[in-house]
């Protein structure tokens, strides 16, 4: 099916991968941090482990229809923030 649809948007002069399978891949990166973040409180942290996100120009499509967040490419950063949340959530547990 998806070969008969991108030779149909070749046969139109488009681009299959940025008309049909750049939008169906960031869908399914939208709904699968949508399945992990369900409400505003939730904390963690997401790992994404592919450059093209930050090395290629269709990256910035797949960050942007993400939710917002705070990104950095440092695993310094990751770490501490990961540290931060455990005392915190012990507590919470706690009482």
């Amino acid at each position: 099916m998806l070969q008969a649809r991108s030779e149909d948007v070749r046969r139109q002069g488009g681009d299959p991968f940025s008309e049909i399978q750049l939008p169906k891949a960031v869908i399914a990166l939208k709904q699968g941090v949508g399945r992990l973040i369900r409400d505003v409180t939730d904390q963690g942290v997401m790992v994404i482990c592919d450059d093209r996100l930050v090395n290629r120009p269709y990256g910035q499509v797949f960050l942007k229809s993400l939710p917002d967040m705070r990104r950095s490419r440092n695993i310094e950063k990751a770490s501490h923030f990961l540290a931060e949340l455990q005392p915190n959530k012990l507590e919470t547990e706690i009482e």
